[in-house]
């Protein structure tokens, strides 16, 4: 499908695209940041298109995306319209065999040597960018072994003469704030590993270990257990945020559009007395060590709020509204998705699903009337849902980011609805409270997302700052 040039000619997208190349002379690598609606996809396109510019009309382009987006084409959409409107040729580099690679793809064949061998020699044939739409799925973790691929192939790269710059889309870089960017530190090369990085800059880290501290332990000194960052423990931490700035790019570019706004709804249910007796036992098998291990209590106890009657009784209720459609409902595990298929056996409209097992929703024409079921892992990311008004959080996810970036799939711009409902399950005990594990689940994602928020503030540049093109002439960032 053709991407109209408006699109790309908007003040927005070009202007973020010259921030971006402005980032990118000093750096690898650059994470653009702005939150659903701005076009991202089209912006990290025009920015291939400034440096195809710069390098005699002609850029190497990867990217890496969740499968969802691979699904779509977008990507394939914006880059095979933009060649056509500005004249220059961008050409593909598969990654896995894959016009749109994943990061688990390069981490399988950062295994087949060979293969390895002529896609790096192919990034130095040819100058080259990568888009990584939603970074921080990896890049976060330095220890990673994508991570580390990654930078080595990059480090190679660099060494062989060759010219690679990397582009990342997100607009949520941070789960644990400051400990994430350092994995983007590392990526970037200011560091050579997250060791590293500790050893210059927090001064406690040396004898850390000889005291008995673990990672875990250390890093809650750092960030502790309600997401506030101890700046006394670095050196320097005005240096690390310097640094940061340097790579996270997040402009506080005008909306001048029309996007949903997003309505969170608690919406408490009284368990069952079965469940309750359930959780009670549970509990007792928790006190009495008979799990084997902590998280096969907590996962043990959350399924059993999850799969509770009563609960899935006003999920099949929330969808049936005649003010609901195209329902999406997120949920963790297989044995949620057992129970969701039940409860809506007899729903009279299609399921469509995106997680391990199922890519329906991209199989062909929706029906408004029916629902989505979204494991987190795998849909909380990168896709469009502009029919659907609902979205019910049957189950929360572990992970802040999936939840905030969950919050965008049916937020988009060019809707005509005002406000997209989001109904969070909130399990309830005989006292009319939130049993302790979904209450500690709850409260970790609310004080995450507000703790991500306040040090991604810091980042934000004013519009303008980057913007604009540039009077130099040695450097000639214009996209138009």
């Amino acid at each position: 499908m053709t991407v109209p040039k408006e699109y790309f000619e908007d003040h927005i997208t070009k202007g973020v695209a010259r921030g971006t190349l402005r980032h990118l002379f000093r750096n690898r690598f650059c994470i653009v940041n702005l939150p659903v609606g701005f076009g991202k996809t089209n912006i990290a396109v025009m920015t291939a298109m400034g440096l195809a510019k710069m390098n005699h009309g002609e850029l190497q382009v990867a990217v890496i995306a969740p499968k969802s987006k691979r699904l779509d084409k977008s990507f394939d959409d914006a880059l095979d319209s933009a060649s056509k409107y500005y004249h220059v040729k961008l050409t593909r580099l598969p990654v896995n065999k894959q016009a749109v690679g994943t990061f688990a793809g390069l981490t399988r064949m950062s295994k087949r040597k060979k293969e390895w061998q002529d896609f790096a020699q192919a990034i130095v044939d040819k100058p080259t960018m990568f888009i990584l739409d939603e970074t921080h799925m990896t890049l976060r973790d330095s220890t990673s072994k994508t991570s580390k691929h990654f930078k080595a192939l990059l480090d190679s790269v660099d060494r062989a003469g060759g010219f690679a710059k990397v582009t990342g889309l997100t607009a949520t870089p941070f789960d644990k704030s400051i400990l994430d960017g350092i994995g983007y530190l590392v990526f970037n090369g200011n560091y050579n590993s997250r060791t590293a990085f500790y050893r210059e800059e927090v001064p406690t880290y040396k004898n850390a270990y000889a005291r008995g501290l673990t990672q875990r332990e250390l890093e809650a000194q750092i960030v502790d257990n309600k997401y506030i960052i101890h700046k006394e423990m670095f050196t320097d931490i005005r240096k690390v945020v310097r640094q940061l700035r340097e790579i996270i790019y997040s402009p506080d570019a005008p909306r001048d559009f029309h996007i949903p706004k997003n309505k969170l709804l608690d919406y408490p249910v009284s368990l069952t007395n079965n469940t309750l007796a359930d959780l009670k036992l549970y509990d007792k098998m928790r006190r009495d060590k008979a799990f084997g291990s902590p998280t096969e209590a907590r996962v043990t106890i959350l399924n059993a709020m999850a799969t509770d009657p009563n609960l899935l009784q006003q999920v099949v209720r929330l969808a049936k509204k005649n003010q609901t459609k195209l329902p999406l409902i997120f949920y963790q595990y297989d044995v949620q998705l057992e129970a969701l298929k039940n409860a809506f056996a007899k729903f009279g409209h299609p399921i469509y699903q995106i997680n391990g097992h199922s890519h329906s929703y991209f199989d062909g024409k929706i029906d408004p009337q029916g629902v989505v079921f979204i494991q987190y892992t795998s849909g909380a990311t990168a896709f469009e849902a502009k029919l659907s008004n609902t979205s019910i959080y049957y189950v929360l996810p572990d992970s802040a980011i999936n939840f905030s970036q969950s919050l965008g799939r049916n937020a988009r711009r060019g809707q005509e609805l005002d406000i997209v409902d989001n109904y969070i399950m909130m399990p309830m005990n005989e006292k009319q409270e939130m049993p302790f594990d979904f209450y500690k689940q709850y409260n970790r994602i609310k004080n995450k997302t507000v703790q991500n928020q306040r040090f991604l503030k810091t980042f934000i540049t004013p519009w303008g700052m980057y913007e604009k093109p540039s009077t130099k002439k040695k450097v000639k960032p214009d996209v138009s």
